[in-house]
C-alpha cells in the first residue's frame, strides 16, 4: 500500500535518448510506484526547484551525462541547493566520475593505470606520448587500451593502433594493458546495500573486445568464485561512503583477476524481479526517505 504520506516521490532519472530507461527501470518503477509515486524523467528535464523537499532521485539511466558533463555536475549541485536527495549520493557520484578514483585503491588488484591529465596533450605527439608512458622499465605495454577519463557506455575506448585523437578526451585519458582475458568475459558483480546480490557475464562478440553493449555483447547468469565476492564487498566497506548500488567488473580468472571498473552512477544493474525487490527494500530502508 502506498505510504499515506503522499508529498514523497522517486524519480529514476533518465536521459533523452531513452526517456522511459530500459525494461528493468520500468519494472522497478512500476513496482516502487506501490510505496510511492515514482516516474521516470530525462535528468535535463527534471524541474528541481518545484520537487517536493521528500523527492528521492535515483539516476540509473543518466547515459548521456559525461557527454554534457558541466551541465550535470550544475545539475548535482542544484539538488544540493535544495537539498533533493539522490542515490547514490554526490559524494559517491563525484568520486566515480573520472577514472582517476582506480589509482585511489591501491589495496585491491585494479588494472595497471597511466592518467594523462586534461591539456597535457596533442594530437601532434599524443600516440608518441603514449608509447613513451607504456615502455619503461616496468612497463611494457604494447598497443594499450585507452579510455576517457570522464565517460561511459564505451565511447572513445579503443586500442592505442586504432588512433587516438586529443579531441576525443577532453577531460583526460586512461591508459590500460590489454588484458587478453577481455576475450573470455567480463565478470560483473551487482551489490545492494555493500551486500552482493547477483552477478552476469558479459562477453565480447567475436573478433571484437570491448564487454560493452555499445559494440556486442552476450550476457550469461554467473556464479562468481568467492574471492570475486569478498573482494567486491571489501571494496565498498573500504569507500568513505555508502553506496545504495554499486558495480564492480573484473577481469581475469579464480585465480589471478583485476577490477577493470566500479559503477556507482547509472550502471546496468541486470535486474531480475528478486533483484528489484530488494533494491526496494534497501530504497525504503534509506534513513532521510522512509
Amino acid at each position: 500500500m502506498r505510504n499515506a504520506l503522499q508529498n514523497k516521490q522517486i524519480i529514476i532519472a533518465t536521459c533523452k535518448a531513452y526517456p522511459l530507461g530500459n525494461a528493468s527501470l520500468q519494472e522497478l518503477c512500476k513496482a516502487l510506484n506501490a510505496f510511492y509515486q515514482t516516474r521516470l524523467i530525462p535528468w535535463h528535464e527534471i524541474k528541481i526547484p518545484l520537487l517536493p523537499k521528500e523527492t528521492l532521485i535515483l539516476p540509473l539511466a543518466i547515459w548521456d551525462y559525461s557527454l554534457e558533463i558541466e551541465k550535470f555536475l550544475e545539475f548535482l549541485e542544484t539538488l544540493k541547493n535544495y537539498k533533493i536527495a539522490i542515490l547514490n549520493t554526490r559524494e559517491a557520484i563525484l568520486w566515480n566520475l573520472s577514472k582517476e578514483y582506480l589509482l585511489t585503491l591501491k589495496d585491491f588488484p585494479i588494472a595497471p593505470s597511466i592518467v594523462l591529465k586534461q591539456n597535457t596533450y596533442k594530437d601532434s605527439s599524443l600516440k608518441e606520448q603514449i608509447q613513451h608512458l607504456c615502455n619503461t622499465s616496468s612497463k611494457q605495454w604494447e598497443n594499450p587500451v585507452i579510455k576517457p577519463l570522464v565517460g561511459q557506455s564505451g565511447i572513445g575506448v579503443k586500442r592505442l593502433n586504432d588512433g587516438v585523437l586529443a579531441k576525443d578526451y577532453p577531460k583526460g585519458l586512461l591508459i590500460q594493458p590489454y588484458l587478453t582475458d577481455i576475450t573470455q568475459g567480463e565478470a560483473c558483480l551487482i551489490c545492494i546495500n555493500g551486500v552482493f546480490s547477483h552477478a552476469i557475464l558479459r562477453k565480447p562478440t567475436t573478433g571484437e573486445w570491448r564487454a560493452n553493449s555499445a559494440y556486442g555483447v552476450s550476457i550469461e547468469s554467473l556464479t562468481p568464485p568467492q574471492n570475486y565476492i569478498h573482494l567486491a564487498q571489501n571494496l565498498l566497506e573500504s569507500l568513505p561512503f555508502k553506496t545504495l548500488y554499486a558495480r564492480i567488473d573484473i577481469i581475469g580468472n579464480a585465480s589471478t583477476f583485476y577490477i577493470n571498473e566500479i559503477e556507482c552512477i547509472e550502471p546496468a544493474l541486470y535486474l531480475q524481479e528478486k533483484d528489484i525487490k530488494a533494491l526496494i527494500q534497501a530504497i525504503l530502508g534509506f534513513s532521510n526517505f522512509s
